[in-house]
């Protein structure tokens, strides 16, 4: 997949960065899925949620290196989180395009709060809250975090977003969004259940690929990361 990333030429329908699936009718909507670049909070393993924290240089630098590839395949819009990891993510990426592609905040793009959790280590909540956070591990669906998001709630903003942007003219849209709501997208694509999010792994500036046609949705791509190798 790392070479479809990298593709330059136009596809037969005349759509960089696209693959084309037989028998499912028109392709209407190509979204790509970007988490944004790696912040010292990531690396410290310490619970964000809507904690507004800046982009580290490794990833203002991740963040780059997804602009280099993203420019190639012909992105018309991009829609990103308020949050400032996202918000910058997407500065850098907008800068590959010179004006040319609009970017537009949006707060339906966070990261679910995690509430009284927010600024803490995992080991720290885990231990604090040891018997709390083993029933919401079994149970995130229907067991809430004290002051935060429910899953069910953070799934109705960000699916509304969603069907409003494909009711949009542009073809291929960037969305620079959070590990959360971008495991949210795709689980809808799969039919997955809610509380199987944990399975998936969406890492610091991954890409991931959604193609509507239609027939139905597909998840083409999924948590790529092979931009972000060092080049020998």
């Amino acid at each position: 997949m790392g070479e479809f990333l990298r593709r330059k030429e136009p596809e037969k329908d005349g759509e960089r960065g696209t693959i084309l699936l037989k028998g499912c009718g028109n392709l209407l909507k190509t979204l790509y899925l970007l988490r944004h670049g790696e912040t010292e909070w990531n690396d410290q393993w310490r619970l964000q949620g809507q904690k507004d924290t800046p982009l580290s240089p490794k990833g203002i630098l991740q963040a780059e290196k997804a602009a280099k590839i993203l420019k190639n395949l012909g992105i018309d819009f991009i829609y990103c989180s308020d949050l400032n990891r996202a918000a910058k993510t997407s500065e850098i990426i907008a800068q590959e395009f010179k004006g040319q592609v609009q970017v537009y905040r949006t707060e339906k793009l966070r990261e679910i709060s995690f509430g009284d959790w927010e600024g803490k280590k995992y080991e720290e909540f885990s231990r604090e809250e040891k018997e709390y956070y083993q029933r919401w591990l079994q149970d995130p669906v229907n067991c809430f975090i004290p002051g935060g998001e429910s899953l069910e709630d953070v799934k109705k903003r960000v699916m509304e977003f969603i069907a409003s942007v494909l009711k949009k003219k542009e073809k291929n849209i960037l969305l620079v969004s959070h590990g959360g709501p971008i495991k949210i997208m795709i689980s809808q694509v799969l039919s997955m259940n809610l509380s199987h999010l944990s399975c998936l792994a969406v890492s610091p500036a991954s890409l991931s690929l959604i193609q509507y046609y239609e027939n139905q949705s597909y998840l083409v791509l999924f948590n790529d990361v092979c931009h972000l190798a060092d080049k020998k």
